[in-house]
């Protein structure tokens, strides 16, 4: 491989070691954004009523407690206007 940057010459040892690091890095920002991910997840169990949770097991999946999410937030939405309306 050739370094673009400067173009010279890489040995096989070098772009190995540099792939391997590139792929290193990635993995560390992937696991970081994935962790983030699960805990906003989590969080967002905790905060929502057992009614708009389906759940079939302690955990739930990510894409019920997200469901469950828009759900609440659509019931909330209604009880607002219905409100509103009272008034």
């Amino acid at each position: 491989g050739v370094n673009i940057l400067n173009r010279k010459p890489l040995d096989a040892r070098t772009a190995l070691d540099k792939l391997q690091r590139r792929r290193e890095t990635h993995n560390r920002v992937e696991r970081k954004r994935r962790d983030c991910i699960n805990q906003l997840i989590d969080d967002l169990t905790k905060l929502l009523p057992p009614k708009h949770l389906e759940e079939a097991s302690s955990k739930c999946h990510r894409v019920n407690v997200l469901r469950g999410a828009v759900a609440h937030i659509k019931f909330l939405s209604e009880s607002n206007s219905g409100l509103a309306k009272t008034l």
